[in-house]
C-alpha cells in the first residue's frame, strides 16, 4: 500500500507528461522510478520519486505501465490537492486508488507494450550552469512569441538564449557562474521552442535548475523538486534544419 498527497502525485505526473503520454514505472522499496523518450526521439525524462514522498509506503517491487492522461483525469475527479490518495496493488495487476470519497479500480497499461527504457547518452557536456527555474520559464515563454527555436550560448558568466522570427529577434541573457574551463570556452546549441516550453513549465516550481550543455550537443536539465530527483534531456536541432 502507498499513500501520497494528491498535490505530490500531480507534480510527478506533470513532470512525466511534459514529454511522454505513457511510461513504464518501476516501483521498488526506494520509490517510483521511470525513464522514457518521446515518440520523436527528441526528449527524454528521467525521474525518481523517493519513498519519503509518501506518507505510507509498503510495497514489493512491481512494474506498471502509466497512461499519463488517465492519471491526470483521476486527479481531476478527486481534485483536492491537500487530500491523500491511497494506491493499493490488487489481483490481476490492477490498482485500487481511493481518496476516501471515490474508489477507482485502475487497469494499468501492460509494461511489455511500452518502449524499453532508453540508455542515457554518454556524451560529455562540459558546461554546468545553475539558473532560476521561474526566470527560465518566463524567458522561454517570451522567446516563444518571436520564434520556434532557441539558440543557447554559454560563455564566461553569461548564458544567452536567442530566437529569430521572420523579421524580428529576441535575446535573453542570464548572468550565472560557470565553473571550470567553461569560463574560456563557448558552447552553443539550437533547440526546439515547443519542447522547451513544455519542460520549463514542468520545472517551474523547482527553484533551481542545473543546465548541462556542450557545442551542438544535447542539453540536460537536472532539478530537485522537494526530494524528487528528475532530469530532462533534449536533442539539438541540426544546422540544416535551421537553414531550411
Amino acid at each position: 500500500m502507498m499513500k501520497i498527497t494528491q498535490e505530490r502525485l500531480a507534480e510527478f505526473c506533470s513532470i512525466v507528461q511534459a514529454l511522454v503520454p505513457e511510461c513504464k514505472m518501476v516501483i521498488t522499496e526506494t520509490g517510483w522510478n521511470t525513464m522514457a523518450v518521446d515518440t520523436a526521439n527528441v526528449g527524454m525524462v528521467v525521474c525518481h520519486m523517493p519513498n519519503t514522498s509518501f506518507t505510507e509506503f509498503t510495497v514489493e517491487k512491481i512494474e506498471v505501465g502509466m497512461d499519463m492522461q488517465k492519471w491526470k483525469d483521476l486527479l481531476n475527479i478527486m481534485k483536492d490537492p491537500k487530500g491523500t490518495i491511497t494506491i493499493d496493488p490488487i489481483t490481476s495487476g490492477k490498482l485500487l486508488i481511493s481518496d476516501g470519497k471515490y474508489t477507482y479500480t485502475h487497469t494499468p497499461l501492460d509494461p511489455t507494450t511500452i518502449r524499453k527504457w532508453p540508455t542515457m547518452p554518454s556524451v560529455k557536456l562540459p558546461s554546468s550552469i545553475d539558473i532560476d527555474a521561474q526566470e527560465f520559464a518566463e524567458s522561454i515563454k517570451a522567446l516563444a512569441v518571436i520564434g520556434d527555436k532557441v539558440r543557447f550560448t554559454a560563455k564566461g558568466e553569461v548564458l544567452e538564449m536567442k530566437t529569430e522570427g521572420d523579421t524580428d529577434s529576441l535575446v535573453k541573457e542570464l548572468n550565472v557562474p560557470i565553473p571550470g574551463d567553461s569560463r574560456t570556452e563557448s558552447y552553443t546549441s539550437l533547440f526546439s521552442i515547443e519542447y522547451l516550453k513544455d519542460v520549463s513549465k514542468a520545472m517551474k516550481g523547482a527553484g533551481k535548475i542545473t543546465v548541462h550543455m556542450g557545442k551542438d550537443h544535447p542539453i540536460r536539465f537536472d532539478f530537485d523538486l522537494e526530494g524528487m530527483d528528475c532530469s530532462y534531456l533534449l536533442a539539438p536541432r541540426i544546422e540544416q534544419e535551421e537553414a531550411a
